[in-house]
């Protein structure tokens, strides 16, 4: 068992990303696009976008990211010319899931973020298609209605089974300020593109989808939390028959029964209760947490010693504050100063029960590899997704950076450690009982005479 556990940490720690191109300075739309109307290539969406508007006289209106990717879809596979899209009185990809299926999945057009771009997109919360003086698009139900539609008839299905096999799992409307501040983080369109560009991420999720496409052809796929919709198209183009996707953020989420105010780890669990029919898989199912410990005495001075004196001003109250918060920053490699992170937490999505698994308390050890100060631990996660091969999507210091980073918890004072030590301790974690998202993490070293406590948000 621990044999088969030190593979698979192994695995995910190896840089497999070595033999990639990297693009991090590139723009992910900077290829050819072709035009919808025409045979032209340009550099990217944008100019596209631009031409049909200049050329061709159309300006899209869409419901969202995903109308936008049913129109793409509507417009490679039909292929209407300009001025018959322009007087088209219905929408009819707005209501064919077939459309949510690539056309072509190397599309960049895909991958355009229309709400980035409201000049060359425009957004409405109604059936979309193109903006104009010859247009007369019929305002049929919503795209948004229809998905919560949709979401509830799943839902009823299976209503009576989840009664009979958990009655633990609680009925009822979501609320709180803490669920809404949290989702409502992610209308910003910046965190979606952030997380597109997360390659690493982003080519986790498709290998594994497109691997398991015997496990998802002709099934129901329901993505949770689907943001811009790209795991959804990875989901089509490996074989299943229907994606439905959830966006949990702006006005869905408040009409949603699978978001509690406990957090998402409990929404996924109810999601997997209600909707999951036997035999089904969850992308990505495991997941682990791991602890290392971290030498970097100019990140220590920069974040908390330097603020003990400013200009001849002592500014201690202010390092307190800092040192008892969770950073969350890029670790180099190089920093980290334990031999093999510690496993503090295992959790499989496909057994747990929601609140079991935290609170946690556990003791680890960490062997240092070099005489050095400790100035902090970091803290990563790896995430293993049920297909064969499998793939791991890793965000520890020593494989290339994911948008997720690390989190890092600082000590209050850099402390003198040996090469050989075995640094034994405690790390506790407890939702706060007035909002159960954020977290307070402690931890305790032996020796110490209290433990050091950290608020992660």
């Amino acid at each position: 068992m621990a044999s088969s556990r030190e593979n698979e940490i192994h695995d995910c720690s190896s840089d497999e990303g070595d033999d990639w191109e990297e693009t991090e300075d590139e723009p992910l739309t900077r290829q050819n696009c072709i035009c919808f109307f025409c045979a032209n290539q340009y550099p990217s969406a944008e100019s596209v976008l631009v031409h049909c508007r200049e050329e061709h006289k159309v300006k899209f209106l869409v419901t969202g990211h995903i109308g936008f990717i049913k129109l793409v879809n509507f417009l490679r596979k039909c292929k209407p010319n300009a001025e018959d899209f322009r007087t088209m009185t219905s929408t009819v990809w707005e209501n064919d899931d077939e459309f949510m299926r690539p056309h072509d999945a190397e599309d960049p057009m895909l991958t355009f973020d229309p709400e980035s771009f409201p000049d060359l997109v425009e957004l409405t919360e109604v059936d979309g298609g193109c903006a104009g003086d010859q247009c007369n698009s019929e305002v049929g139900n919503s795209s948004r209605s229809r998905l919560l539609s949709l979401l509830e008839d799943l839902r009823n299905e299976d209503v009576t089974v989840v009664d009979q096999e958990n009655n633990s799992v609680p009925n009822g409307a979501i609320g709180g300020k803490s669920v809404r501040s949290f989702f409502e983080s992610y209308d910003n369109p910046g965190i979606h593109r952030e997380m597109i560009q997360d390659r690493i991420r982003t080519e986790a999720f498709r290998t594994a989808l497109l691997n398991s496409s015997e496990i998802l052809r002709g099934k129901i796929v329901l993505d949770l939390g689907c943001g811009t919709g790209i795991l959804s198209l990875f989901a089509a183009e490996a074989g299943a028959r229907l994606v439905v996707g959830v966006d949990m953020s702006d006005v869905i989420y408040t009409a949603m029964d699978v978001v509690r105010e406990n957090g998402m780890l409990e929404s996924v669990i109810e999601a997997r209760d209600r909707f999951l029919k036997p035999g089904g898989k969850i992308f990505p199912d495991r997941f682990r947490m791991f602890l290392s410990a971290v030498s970097d005495e100019n990140a220590h001075q920069s974040v908390i010693s330097g603020w003990k004196n400013v200009y001849g001003f002592k500014m201690s109250a202010l390092a307190r504050q800092l040192v008892a918060e969770a950073h969350v920053e890029v670790v180099p490699a190089e920093n980290i100063i334990s031999e093999s992170p510690f496993c503090i937490k295992e959790i499989d999505v496909n057994s747990i029960q929601g609140r079991e698994e935290i609170p946690f308390t556990i003791s680890f050890e960490l062997t240092m590899k070099k005489t050095c100060l400790l100035t902090a631990f970091v803290g990563h996660f790896d995430s293993f997704f049920p297909c064969q091969p499998q793939v791991c999507l890793s965000t520890s210091p020593l494989t290339t950076p994911t948008h997720w980073k690390q989190t890092v918890f600082y000590c209050p004072e850099p402390i003198s450690v040996q090469a050989g030590q075995v640094l034994a301790g405690e790390i506790s974690c407890n939702p706060e009982k007035s909002n159960r998202r954020l977290l307070t993490v402690s931890i305790f070293l032996q020796g110490q005479r209290r433990p050091w406590s950290y608020s992660l948000a």
